[in-house]
């Protein structure tokens, strides 16, 4: 868990030791050395309290989990997966919550200033959407590698969502690495790459359990799965990311 330190409170000395910490980290890694920055007329102990407390969170199936809500990685694909009240919930105490970007840039959400629910109270497609963090984290970092301004675009990161939801619900890819693979193909060349023969084959092979669909599509090269999109025709939503392919 990250530690909370009350800056204002901090000698200046203290400070300046600080700020040398976080500009090496910044030398260093891409990942900063806050995981936020947090303004609140709270004290010190009663807001590490609260977002301590706010961790936990009860899915529709009534088990508690742990939300790394303070996480950046995280915290940005929350604006969209929650509404402002359950934001305002999940931040409660909270004047303004400050995050650093995929595009290495400091953005802030400003909380309402009034009462929001005690409890977090989560829908089951917030749920599963919560579920998948971890595999859309790693399409997105791989989708930036052919259109870098991705990776902080929140509308493709929900494209992305909804084909990694489609490949478990429509085409029954269990495995995180399969998932992944269609969600890539599909945000890259086309939204309905599950739809062409060729793909509908190796999909068919992996359902019957004989072949991951990371090794049906081994031999798919970028050239095959562009022709398969040219073939599929050009209806593409502008979310998409079709046409990334170096």
């Amino acid at each position: 868990m990250p530690r909370l330190l009350a800056l204002r409170e901090m000698p200046e000395h203290d400070c300046l030791k600080l700020l040398e910490r976080v500009h090496e980290q910044a030398r260093r890694s891409k990942y900063p050395y806050f995981s936020a920055l947090i303004a609140s007329s709270r004290t010190a102990s009663e807001l590490s309290a609260q977002l301590a407390a706010r961790m936990i969170v009860r899915g529709p199936d009534r088990r508690n989990t742990i939300l790394r809500y303070f996480d950046p990685r995280v915290f940005r694909h929350l604006r969209w997966i929650l509404n402002k009240t359950q934001m305002d919930s999940l931040l409660r105490s909270v004047d303004v919550w400050t995050w650093f970007t995929p595009a290495g840039t400091w953005s802030q959400y400003r909380c309402a200033s009034a009462a929001s629910p005690s409890r977090l109270r989560l829908t089951d497609k917030q749920w599963e959407a919560l579920q998948r963090l971890r595999l859309l984290h790693r399409c997105l970092e791989q989708i930036a590698i052919y259109l870098p301004k991705s990776l902080n675009d929140d509308a493709i990161a929900q494209h992305v969502d909804a084909l990694l939801h489609l490949a478990y619900t429509e085409y029954g890819l269990r495995d995180g690495d399969d998932r992944s693979l269609y969600a890539l193909q599909a945000a890259r060349f086309h939204p309905r790459i599950g739809e062409h023969p060729e793909i509908r084959i190796r999909l068919c092979k992996v359902q019957k359990g004989d072949i991951s669909y990371v090794g049906a599509c081994a031999d798919l090269s970028d050239d095959a799965l562009s022709r398969f999109a040219g073939q599929l025709g050009s209806n593409v939503p502008p979310t998409s990311t079709t046409g990334m392919s170096s």
